[in-house]
């Protein structure tokens, strides 16, 4: 099961490994530890790397309570993934 920041508004993954300052990467990826922000090429990269993907919206079924005890977002969906 994979969770991800992913920005739903990008087409395309944005990564840079240059930014290694922790105040660059939270401006530029909302957090000091990541040096990316997925796209919807997500699922793409996920095959590339030889999984079979099953993306599901599991927070449609969730209440308010459910989101926060979970760390979830309205919205968000999870990626389970297999590999032979």
């Amino acid at each position: 099961m994979l969770q991800v920041p992913l920005d739903k508004n990008r087409v395309k993954t944005y990564e840079d490994f240059s930014i290694v300052d922790p105040k660059e990467r939270e401006k530029a990826f909302g957090q000091y530890d990541h040096v990316r922000v997925y796209g919807l090429d997500y699922i793409d990269r996920l095959k590339l790397a030889g999984f079979t993907v099953n993306e599901i919206n599991y927070t449609a079924e969730f209440s308010e309570n459910e989101l926060f005890y979970n760390g979830f977002q309205h919205g968000e969906d999870i990626f389970i993934c297999t590999k032979q």
